[in-house]
Parts: structure tokens; sequence; C-alpha cells
């Protein structure tokens, strides 16, 4: 592939806030417009993923912590050590959730812009 390296992902680009501010009006597509809205949807799915994770650790440490079949110190120290990391598991995804929200908006207000350039006025979009 152009572009990378034998290693893979060494030589991506590091993330950045603004990722379209680069392009230029004409250069944003309808291709563009529906890749926002499949990486929206995936990033829904991926959001839910992450809860459905997190709460069934929780649900596991719980189990552990208060299961009398279950009452040695190993699995109650393993159902305390559940219950923290469903905690950070959420909210890590909630915050990649809203980071790449954020970039999606981003997207859409460009190409919204493109339509009104296009077409002289409002897009004909439903949002």
């Amino acid at each position: 592939m152009k572009g990378r390296a034998a290693g893979g992902n060494a030589s991506r680009a590091p993330m950045n806030d603004r990722p379209y501010e680069s392009l230029e009006l004409e250069e944003l597509i309808l291709r563009d417009r529906l890749a926002a809205d499949r990486t929206s949807l995936a990033n829904e799915r991926t959001l839910l993923a992450y809860v459905r994770t997190s709460l069934t650790l929780l649900v596991a440490g719980l189990a552990f912590i208060n299961v009398t079949v279950f009452h040695s110190p190993f699995n109650r120290i393993a159902g305390w050590c559940f219950v923290p990391v469903a905690v950070i598991l959420l909210v890590i995804g909630i915050v990649r959730y809203r980071s790449v929200r954020r970039g999606v908006k981003q997207l859409r207000a460009l190409t919204g812009t493109m339509d009104r350039v296009v077409h002289g006025g409002e897009s004909g979009s439903p949002e």
C-alpha cells in the first residue's frame, strides 16, 4: 500500500482535533457525507459495545462479591476489581464516542456548507 511502512501502523500520522480543516469545500462530495453517516453509525455501535462490556463486567463483579457459592478470597478480590474496571471502561467508551462525534459533526458542517455553496441555499437533507 502506498504511504504505509512495512510495520503496519508505524507511519500513521497522529490524530488531529480538526482533521477536515485543510480540505477545500469542492473536495467534499457525496462520498464524504455517506462516510460521515457510516462513521456515525459505527461510532454508536462501538459505544453500545463499550456499555455492554462494562455492564457485563459490573454484573460479574457483583456476582463474585455477593453469591455465596463463590465465597473465596480470590473471587471476592476479583469481584472488587471488576467493578472499577467496568466504570473505567464505560468512561473510556463515552470519551471516545464524544471525540469521534465531534469529528463527524465537523465533517457534516463542511458538507452542509458545500451544499449551500453549490445549490445556492439551504441543503435539502433532513437533519
